[in-house]
C-alpha cells in the first residue's frame, strides 16, 4: 500500500499547479465531522472538510471512508 501511495502522490505532483491553505473554518469543519462519525480519522476529516470548504467536486482516493461522508462525491481506485 505504501508503494502505491507514493506512486500516486509521484503522479498527482506532477500535475498540481496550487496547494489549498487549511484555515480554523476548516479545523472546525473535521473536528465536527469526527464527533459526528467515530470511523473518520483526523486527517480523512481535514481532507473532507478542505474539499467541502472550497467546493471540490469528488475525490478520487483508495479510501473508502470517503463514501460515508456527506457532501463528497468518491471515486475509488481499483
Amino acid at each position: 500500500m505504501l508503494q502505491k501511495g507514493i506512486e500516486l502522490f509521484d503522479k498527482f505532483s506532477s500535475i498540481i499547479d496550487e496547494i489549498l491553505p487549511i484555515n480554523l473554518n476548516i479545523i472546525e469543519s473535521a473536528k465536527s465531522m469526527m464527533i459526528k462519525n467515530s470511523e473518520i480519522n483526523t486527517r480523512d476529516a481535514v481532507h473532507a472538510a478542505t474539499i467541502i470548504y472550497y467546493n471540490i467536486p469528488y475525490i478520487a482516493t483508495f479510501d473508502k471512508h470517503f463514501k460515508n461522508i456527506e457532501n463528497i462525491k468518491y471515486y475509488k481506485y481499483k
